[in-house]
């Protein structure tokens, strides 16, 4: 894999990592947490929070949605999401997508052990990787913006190294309840003008959704996580042969409800520029 891609992986999914470990300016707010209620966060202190508990998680597991939304607000490509990931370097993800409405569902997985990594498609069945990295970087062709957010994370820095980006001050919108949460509403730009919203949750610092609304062609981007922390995974998943056994391990894994809920619809979000 040329450097070139790698680095253009790299420049694209650092902006949440550039935000916790860069930024030192935005507005306060304050805390929820029992014992921290005199304390105020600014928007980066929040944000280097998500990435401390996203950097030091022994496991991580998801289940989501991703929409992508035209101008006009119709939904266009769409995807439902499992992912699940084991310190150091044991990685799965299962991604059920269409382009839009009624164009019929596909299918991309993706899995480590720690030494071997693997990808599975209808169009590429059996794809072999160097490294996870690599193999992350590959996924975005498939699943897009769903590799930019928490694979970065709970990798870094084997992915985002050290390319970081200009992505301004954050900035606190409100708090508001997300999925049943109380979050922080945060908002920030990045270098090429795209405004990107993130809702995390106050209670544990997980991010609970993203939305990029992209200046140069007017598309919305949703991404709704129900993530869970430290839960015990069954290694089998990591060691799956094909995209039919993993998504036969994910969907029997004793977390089967890994966030107490299957995703709901996804809202398309209308937030003033």
């Amino acid at each position: 894999m040329g450097e070139g891609r790698f680095g253009r992986l790299a420049v694209a999914s650092c902006m949440l990592l550039c935000l916790i470990v860069g930024c030192s300016k935005s507005h306060p707010l304050s805390a929820s947490r029992s014992g921290d209620e005199s304390r105020n966060y600014s928007a980066s202190q929040v944000l280097r929070k998500v990435g401390t508990l996203y950097h030091q998680c022994a496991t991580y597991g998801d289940r989501g949605e991703v929409a992508v939304f035209s101008p006009d607000g119709s939904r266009g490509w769409h995807s439902t999401f499992e992912m699940m990931f084991s310190r150091p370097d044991q990685f799965a993800m299962d991604v059920q997508y269409e382009h839009f409405p009624g164009a019929g569902l596909e299918e991309f997985g993706m899995w480590s052990d720690g030494l071997h990594v693997r990808s599975a498609s209808p169009v590429a069945p059996d794809e072999h990787y160097k490294s996870l990295a690599e193999g992350v970087e590959v996924s975005v062709g498939s699943v897009g913006a769903l590799a930019l957010v928490v694979p970065p994370m709970l990798l870094y820095p084997q992915i985002a190294g050290e390319h970081f980006i200009d992505s301004g001050t954050p900035e606190t919108i409100c708090t508001e309840g997300v999925h049943g949460l109380d979050c922080y509403k945060i908002s920030c730009r990045t270098s090429d003008g795209d405004t990107i919203y993130l809702d995390v949750a106050r209670a544990d610092w997980s991010l609970q959704r993203y939305v990029r609304k992209r200046r140069r062609n007017g598309t919305t981007t949703v991404i709704d996580f129900h993530p869970q922390f430290n839960r015990n995974i069954d290694p089998a998943i990591f060691r799956s042969h094909d995209l039919e056994i993993l998504r036969r391990l994910m969907n029997s894994s004793e977390d089967r409800t890994l966030s107490g809920r299957m995703p709901g619809a996804v809202i398309l979000y209308t937030i003033g520029e």
